[in-house]
């Protein structure tokens, strides 16, 4: 990982020996400090929960909103850092893809399993423990799974979470755990391909092909705030195109006669009561007075 700085944290165990973490949080950040924040948070309590040897990675695009600063204090975080959106010394610096960063999470990890999220979601009580437990429903050998899939809900917009089926076959991972194996074995996300979408389903459908499953974690709910940082958005959102055309050239095979290149899947929906009301740890009051609004909204009409 040549060019790449990265900061480790790793826990001994009592014989003074690093224990293998049983599962390595991964995620990327780019200035989204409050909603990063929030996201650890979640993670660690998840992490708790589990009590087991476990792991958070974060790979850092060269934030400068005092991120960096932060993740510098966090003793339990391994941090990557790759610049990918200023100018050194007067030269531009190559904006990489998505599948180039994720990747740099998936190879430090060292968990049997990896948790693949983003920086601006929350987990909701149970999610990583209960997923976990999908791979483990059938511990022989002809097991096969390569990924769970949690349910999740654009909030505070949704009131329903969901999972997405591509092709009518493939459960797509938006937010969920891999087996850290089955990603190495197809060689990890690409990274030439997609420049920011469509990186994802492409590492599913290979898993796929590969031979391996991909399970829905039924019990496994994630929170996303969408606008987070709208004008990080705005700059991902101009390769969603070129992205998708890209999905299909490869996969076309796949596609169904009422498929089209940017709608290819289903849309798998849960209704779940998240009595914990993890949304609270965002930031942001207006948006959490919003959401009370709209609840009791939603309440009137089906009174």
């Amino acid at each position: 990982m040549a060019g790449e700085k990265v900061a480790c944290a790793k826990k001994k165990g009592s014989a003074g020996l690093s224990e293998r973490p049983i599962v390595s949080v991964v995620l990327g950040t780019y200035n989204r400090k409050p909603f990063l924040k929030a996201c650890i948070s979640s993670v660690r309590q998840e992490l708790h929960r589990l009590g087991r040897a476990s792991e958070i990675i974060v790979v850092d695009g060269g934030s400068r909103d005092g991120t960096l600063s932060w993740l510098n204090n966090q003793s339990d975080i391994i941090t990557v850092i790759q610049h990918n959106r200023r100018s050194q010394n007067g030269t531009e610096v190559r904006r990489r893809s998505w599948g180039y960063f994720i990747n740099l999470g998936f190879r430090v990890a060292a968990g049997k399993y990896i948790c693949m999220l983003s920086d601006d979601v929350v987990l909701v009580p149970g999610a990583i423990d209960n997923g976990l437990s999908k791979f483990l429903d059938k511990p022989d050998s002809s097991n096969r799974k390569g990924g769970v899939a949690f349910f999740y809900r654009e909030w505070p917009s949704q009131s329903s979470y969901s999972i997405y089926q591509m092709f009518g076959k493939i459960v797509h991972i938006n937010h969920g755990l891999f087996l850290s194996k089955a990603v190495k074995e197809i060689d990890y996300a690409d990274e030439e391909a997609f420049s920011f979408y469509r990186g994802d389903n492409d590492l599913c459908i290979r898993l796929f092909e590969a031979g391996y499953d991909i399970d829905v974690g039924v019990d496994s709910f994630v929170e996303h705030y969408r606008e987070a940082n709208k004008s990080v958005r705005k700059t991902n959102q101009v390769s969603l195109e070129s992205d998708s055309d890209a999905l299909q050239q490869r996969w076309h095979r796949y596609y169904r006669e009422t498929d089209t290149k940017n709608r290819f899947y289903d849309r798998v929906s849960s209704v779940y009561e998240d009595k914990s009301k993890s949304y609270l740890r965002f930031p942001g009051k207006a948006a959490r007075l919003w959401h009370g609004i709209a609840l009791f909204i939603v309440r009137l009409l089906n009174l």
